[in-house]
C-alpha cells in the first residue's frame, strides 16, 4: 500500500514542487477557541509564481474532506510566517486518485471567527 501510495505521489503534479516546509505544526486561535495541528507539506506554488500552497494529503476518495480545514490552514501558515493571506492558497490532494481538491473562496480570519463564534465555554454572551 505505501509504495503505491509513493508511486502515486511521484505520479502527481505536486511531486516536483519546492517544498517550504513539511509536517508543520501549528497553533491558531479562532474566536477564543486554540486549533492546534500539523501541515503536511507547504510548497512554493508551482501555478502562481510568489504564492505559497499548504498541501494537505488525503488517502480517502475526493470530496470527502471538510473545506473549513484548508481555511484554517491558510490562515496558521500566514500568521506563522507573516504572509499575506492572500498570497497563500490550501488544497486537499487525494493521492490515490490523482486528484486535487480547491475550496474557494477560502475564509479571512473575521469570516472564520463568525463560523465558530461564540463562547468556547459553551456560555455564549447576550
Amino acid at each position: 500500500m505505501l509504495d503505491k501510495l509513493k508511486a502515486a505521489f511521484m505520479a502527481s503534479r505536486w511531486a516536483g514542487a519546492t517544498p517550504l516546509a513539511i509536517e508543520e505544526p501549528f497553533t491558531l486561535t479562532v474566536a477564543g477557541r486554540v486549533i492546534r495541528g500539523r501541515l503536511d507539506a507547504v510548497l512554493a506554488d508551482p501555478d502562481r509564481p510568489g504564492h505559497q500552497v499548504v498541501v494537505d494529503w488525503k488517502t480517502s476518495a475526493p470530496n470527502t474532506a471538510d473545506p473549513l480545514q484548508l481555511s484554517v490552514y491558510r490562515l496558521a501558515w500566514a500568521g506563522a510566517t507573516g504572509a499575506d493571506p492572500d498570497l497563500v492558497r490550501a488544497v486537499f490532494h487525494h493521492v490515490g486518485a490523482n486528484q486535487t481538491v480547491e475550496a474557494a473562496p477560502l475564509l479571512s480570519m473575521a469570516e472564520l471567527e463568525e463560523v465558530l463564534g461564540g463562547d468556547p465555554a459553551g456560555s455564549d454572551k447576550v
